[in-house]
């Protein structure tokens, strides 16, 4: 049975701006225009896609983040309750400093009205709530929490406590902050309760409600965007992890120690800006492609279409001794410089755990299933080989 946890909830309705590749991506590259300047402790933007890093200044450092903590907390909830669930409010959720909604102990609330409350309002309580509940008590959580960051692999992040307050040994990163909210995003409650700028959540013994209402400026104003939620504690200054969507891209942007909301949200949305304007999605794989590659590990080799007769400089030709010959089953799309062409210097491959992986400037843009050509040198095997173009676009049909 499929989980509804939103049901009528108010929405907040950005502009959805397409966002095509140009003519002009033919010409020669132009120089990337310089990302906005940001007057905080550090930043980060992100392709949600792919995960891949479009800027980055000081974005390792370890600092308090505040209640951008609860990005983890939720998704963790999301994971872990179904909407309907009961949370029971413990006494240890009283007289929590910082933002919160005053419950009081034994109070019960669904699941669904706890996300909103702690993505919406920020409630510290409802944290603490979310907390004892999953783990019986704030420090099993904050293992919880600890031990799911070591998964995503988030080498700067350490939790301990479900709300973000200031802590000894509670920290993140700029980069680990987008890292853990590009994840979390995948979750479609989580996804939906952080693009919500007010909800109304359920009392259920009382049978009242009460409007909750968002402070996060960014998501008010900015067109499209989606997410994620703000943080300000006195260590931490103001952060900020958004998110925005335009046509097919989604980027993910992290603002540390500001100086105010008003400064962070307006850094924010120049960095989207900046990000929606200098990248654009580009098809590097077509599905049906041929790819043809030196089969000696370690051997380069450029790709070709199967049937060229042309290995071309440094380049292997379809069927000759030592090649092996892929047809790739998908086509991948990645974020690229807008305008910027693809050339031969820019993009490597590598076939490994089954998959055709592509690289661009030595950077991942991600992989795609590849079949051995029927008719070619086939290799049921894994190698390490790797060439230096792009494959051809005369083998196969577009995907």
């Amino acid at each position: 049975m499929t989980r509804r946890w939103f049901r009528g909830a108010a929405r907040i309705v950005g502009f959805l701006v397409a966002v095509f590749l140009p003519p002009a991506a033919r010409a020669p590259a132009a120089a990337l225009e310089a990302p906005p300047a940001v007057d905080a402790r550090a930043a980060v933007l992100i392709d949600a896609a792919s995960g891949r890093v479009l800027h980055a200044y000081n974005a390792d450092a370890r600092m308090p983040m505040a209640s951008t903590t609860k990005i983890m907390t939720g998704w963790l909830l999301a994971e872990r309750a179904a909407p309907d669930d009961i949370i029971w409010v413990p006494f240890e959720a009283r007289g929590i400093q910082g933002s919160k909604l005053y419950l009081e102990p034994g109070e019960r609330y669904s699941a669904r009205d706890m996300l909103l409350a702690l993505m919406i309002e920020s409630a510290n309580d409802a944290a603490v709530a979310i907390a004892v509940n999953l783990a019986g008590s704030v420090e099993d959580f904050a293992d919880l929490m600890n031990r799911r960051a070591a998964e995503l692999g988030l080498k700067n992040t350490r939790f301990a406590n479900p709300h973000g307050l200031d802590a000894e040994g509670h920290y993140s990163s700029a980069r680990d902050l987008a890292l853990l909210a590009r994840a979390a995003m995948t979750h479609p409650a989580f996804r939906e309760a952080v693009s919500l700028t007010e909800a109304v959540i359920a009392h259920p013994i009382k049978g009242s409600t009460r409007e909750i209402h968002s402070h996060n400026r960014f998501l008010v104003s900015y067109p499209g965007a989606t997410g994620v939620k703000t943080g300000f504690t006195n260590g931490a200054g103001f952060s900020l992890v958004g998110s925005a969507r335009r046509g097919e891209v989604e980027l993910i942007g992290v603002i540390l120690g500001g100086s105010s909301d008003v400064r962070v949200a307006q850094k924010m949305a120049e960095l989207m800006d900046w990000g929606f304007s200098s990248f654009a999605p580009r098809q590097v794989v077509a599905q049906g492609e041929t790819v043809v590659m030196a089969a000696a590990e370690g051997a380069e080799g450029g790709a070709r279409p199967a049937g060229t007769g042309d290995a071309g400089a440094g380049g292997a030709q379809a069927g000759s001794a030592g090649t092996t010959t892929w047809v790739t089953q998908e086509p991948l799309m990645a974020l690229l410089p807008a305008g910027e062409p693809l050339s031969e210097d820019q993009l490597t491959w590598r076939v490994e755990g089954g998959r055709l992986h592509v690289f661009y400037r030595g950077e991942s843009l991600g992989s795609v299933a590849p079949a051995p050509a029927r008719g070619g040198n086939q290799a049921a095997q894994e190698d390490g080989g790797h060439s230096r173009g792009p494959p051809g676009r005369g083998g196969g049909g577009g995907g």
